[in-house]
């Protein structure tokens, strides 16, 4: 064993380094005699010899990388590919939480059928329609396929008007079937990209209406960065690390899933999520608390959603679906993967033209802008039909609830457009104090605040 020599090096090496007879000699004289190893000692020196092969390519670059990393798969009798995942793996850190180690289900999965145990243990804790349980199942099946098989990323956005809704409670449940799931409020910025480096983890963010309110805070400028980007595969963020501040960039192309009270988020942001909103729960509805940590049915949830994306990624990569009526750009990004989730999940159940009635119906609820034309456009027509030029707000709520076709008979849930609601829509703020008595004049075209008196209860952008 001549000293310094590279692999499968020989005498002449060492020759060519500097070695010489005498020293050759002195050490012949001081070695030891060979004799074969013990099994257990054979199998520590190629552990070992592996584990400088490896810790000396990865600390190779460039060519010299690509040399070292054949001549190691060489020596291994492994394939260069392998190496690749030796060596990622070898870089990965341990688990965040236990649930994160998962192991696929035995067994095929029906999709109909884990579908349908998702939709019932959401039931089980939160009081929802079930629009809102059928999208945030179809989204966590989503979850799992996303890093293969998606091309963008809609953030599930579950909100409410008030507190106290269930919000948590489904963001919990939520981040428990997510893969690698970090669920969190508070968090540094070094952890957050660290975090991203090792793990490439989901994320589960509630109460992120305080994230979005938190100003001069740069750990909550970090988070709001990472959450507002990743909409579409190869998106990330662009950080400088370490002493030499080299510029890295930070894939967060990964599920994301938020919790906040109302929609306030950028246009741009609110344009990338999937919203389900949720309601307080009536004295007389009944649910079991969740008692937010992982137990055995969950547990094997998660194994049969890894077995069922192993088993259908491929399918649901190429995938062609039929977009409802209207289902354009963004919108039809957001739900194409969903779509073909559910068409795929199609058994007992036709969960297909389930997702797309209830996207329909979700959408319908949060495209404010639609609505709020529409609105525009009814309230014109009363004007016209009744050639007023002022109406009591609790006459035009009435009339406008008169048409069948219009959505206000069955508007918030069937409980019909108040005189509240459609204040809030106009923009106005309205209030109950100007309920009845007050009215609402004839929409113009006037932004001048010197042409509509501040108090007109007409919002000033008509």
């Amino acid at each position: 064993m001549l000293p310094g020599l590279p692999p499968k090096g020989d005498v002449i090496n060492w020759a060519n380094t500097g070695g010489t007879r005498e020293a050759l000699d002195a050490l012949i004289t001081e070695a030891q005699d060979w004799k074969a190893p013990t099994t257990k000692e054979g199998k520590q020196q190629a552990a070992t010899r592996e584990d400088e092969l490896l810790a000396a390519l990865d600390r190779a670059q460039g060519l010299d990388r690509a040399r070292k990393r054949k001549e190691a798969a060489k020596i291994l009798g492994v394939t260069g590919p392998e190496i690749d995942a030796e060596l990622r793996a070898r870089h990965e850190a341990a688990p965040l939480y236990g649930h994160w180690i998962v192991e696929p289900w035995p067994d095929p999965v029906e999709g109909d059928s884990l579908l349908r145990d998702l939709i019932r243990r959401i039931h089980r804790h939160v009081v929802c329609v079930p629009e809102v349980s059928l999208t945030s199942a179809l989204w966590v099946l989503f979850s799992w396929v996303h890093d293969e098989a998606a091309v963008h990323s809609p953030m599930l956005l579950v909100t409410s008007a008030e507190a106290e809704c269930g919000k948590t409670t489904l963001l919990n449940l939520v981040s428990y079937w997510m893969p690698r799931a970090i669920a969190s409020v508070e968090i540094s910025r070094a952890a957050l990209f660290r975090a991203i480096k090792l793990w490439s983890p989901s994320f589960a963010i509630d109460e992120f209406d305080d994230v979005l309110k938190a100003t001069g805070d740069s750990e909550k400028a970090e988070l709001r960065s990472v959450i507002n980007s990743g909409h579409t595969r190869g998106s990330g963020v662009l950080r400088c690390v370490g002493d030499e501040k080299t510029p890295e960039l930070f894939p967060t192309f990964a599920p994301k899933a938020l919790g906040m009270v109302g929609r306030k988020l950028p246009v741009t942001t609110l344009g990338r999520c999937i919203v389900v909103e949720l309601r307080r729960r009536a004295k007389d509805e009944r649910i079991d608390e969740f008692a937010h940590k992982d137990d055995s049915e969950l547990e094997s949830q998660r194994s049969r959603l890894l077995r069922w994306s192993m088993d259908n990624v491929d399918a649901l990569r190429d995938a062609t679906v039929a977009m409802p009526e209207g289902f354009h750009n963004r919108r039809a990004n957001n739900w194409r993967l969903l779509f073909a989730i559910a068409d795929l999940c199609s058994g007992v159940e036709d969960f297909g033209d389930q997702a797309r009635f209830a996207a329909v119906k979700l959408e319908g609820a949060s495209d404010t802008s639609s609505i709020g034309v529409r609105l525009l456009a009814d309230i014109k027509r009363i004007f016209d039909e009744d050639k007023c030029e002022a109406i009591l707000s609790a006459t035009l709520v009435a009339r406008l609830k008169e048409d069948p076709e219009a959505p206000w008979a069955e508007w918030n849930h069937g409980k019909g457009l108040t005189q509240n609601s459609l204040a809030v829509l106009l923009g106005g703020g309205g209030g109950r104090g100007r309920g009845s008595r007050g009215g609402f004049r004839k929409p113009c075209l006037c932004y001048n605040r010197r042409r509509c008196p501040p108090t007109s209860p007409v919002p000033r952008r008509f």
